[in-house]
């Protein structure tokens, strides 16, 4: 299984697919916001990324399987957070 990132903490993903039990056989990981054009996928493989990184790899995966990592974000302070984008949003409003 190849882990393949285009994003700021490559680290990150890859031990959250560890921690989830995959196991990688090797990674790859590109700068943030990298374009996925010239990656070699694996025919007849397997290769597991983020949501973001799917939808770069379009088509292109048809002879892959690919596999994308969901993942949700959980605001601790949901109030606050919604107060902060009412008045940004005010601001540019204005």
């Amino acid at each position: 299984m190849l882990a393949l990132s285009a994003i700021a903490r490559p680290d990150r993903f890859h031990r959250a697919l560890t921690d989830l039990g995959l196991s990688i056989g090797s990674t790859q990981a590109l700068p943030d916001h990298s374009g996925l054009e010239r990656v070699q996928l694996p025919p007849g493989g397997t290769v597991v990324c983020t949501e973001k990184d799917a939808v770069k790899l379009g088509g292109r995966a048809r002879d892959a399987r690919l596999l994308a990592l969901v993942s949700d974000v959980e605001f601790i302070a949901p109030d606050e957070v919604k107060r902060f984008l009412h008045e940004r949003a005010k601001e540019v409003l204005q």
